[in-house]
């Protein structure tokens, strides 16, 4: 059986959102704990060597703005890609053309963020809009990616959700929901 979601959110919580099949329980998205921790730390340790190059030094040079963008687009495909790798019950197929068109949009707007961000960091203190802008061109190469990586997959069934050891929707929603306040408090208090 091949599932094309192409509308879906391809990430945790978005598939955690969608309902095959008008909802059949044993046909939902199951994730494998160990992979779904791999795919959190390894982006955060990417990301973490990609800003740790461009600000290196007090000098903006554009090459280290340019690796960091491409360590950064290659961080968001990974936390993407393997976070669909930890799918138990699901084979999951993917279009070349898309992948490549996901990677190219991770990569163009990080490193379009990037830039912005550390051309324009003098000004920081004066012009808080500045900020704004760069978190939203960060925010649309991680939602970009995703949608468009999302329109060339299509998932095979493996075998039925039996619902054993898995948290449920509603537990999964909390924690999210915590998650996120958490990110924005350090987020507000961060600037």
């Amino acid at each position: 059986m091949i599932l094309g979601l192409t509308q879906r959110r391809q990430h945790y919580i978005g598939n955690r959102a969608i309902y095959i099949h008008h909802g059949e329980y044993e046909l939902q998205i199951v994730y494998s704990v160990k992979m779904t921790i791999i795919s959190l730390f390894l982006p955060i340790i990417v990301l973490l060597i990609a800003f740790l190059s461009v600000s290196s030094n007090d000098r903006v040079q554009w090459w280290r703005i340019g690796l960091a963008g491409f360590l950064a687009g290659a961080a968001i495909c990974g936390m993407h890609y393997l976070g669909n790798q930890s799918i138990e019950n699901y084979h999951c197929e993917y279009s070349i053309a898309t992948i490549v068109g996901a990677a190219l949009i991770a990569v163009i707007a990080s490193t379009a963020a990037l830039a912005l961000f550390f051309v324009l960091q003098a000004a920081w203190t004066i012009s808080w809009w500045r900020k704004i802008l760069c978190a939203m061109l960060l925010a649309g190469a991680v939602s970009g990616m995703h949608w468009c990586a999302a329109v060339g997959t299509k998932y095979r069934l493996l075998h039925f959700y039996t619902g054993e050891g898995e948290m449920s929707r509603e537990t999964t929603i909390v924690v999210v929901i915590c998650l996120v306040g958490i990110s924005f408090l350090f987020v507000v208090l961060a600037v």
